[in-house]
């Protein structure tokens, strides 16, 4: 029995502030926002804090946190998602040029 050879997404190590993020997170510089940070997006944010995961689909929320917590935004595309490695200062840098 043969198998047709399948197409394997690159995996990627990113290291964000001591959390090694693998799999398939594209380096945060990447990400757009497509919706102003109050309103709830097609992107879901997830802020990594020591013993939680903060989920969110409104960056606004996350905001109140420091620019150094690393994090992922995971925009969903119309044809695939992409997961982007970054951090709230990242992403409030993004914020703040959305106003």
């Amino acid at each position: 029995m043969t198998c047709a050879p399948c197409f394997v997404m690159p995996v990627h190590v990113v290291n964000r502030q001591g959390i090694t993020i693998t799999g398939e997170a594209r380096e945060g510089s990447g990400f757009r926002l497509t919706t102003a940070p109050g309103r709830q997006a097609a992107s879901t944010f997830i802020a990594l804090l020591p013993g939680e995961a903060r989920v969110t689909r409104r960056l606004a929320d996350l905001l109140d946190l420091d620019d150094a917590v690393p994090a992922i935004a995971h925009w969903h595309g119309q044809y695939r998602t992409d997961a982007f490695a970054t951090s709230i200062g990242e992403l409030r840098g993004l914020a703040e040029a959305w106003r």
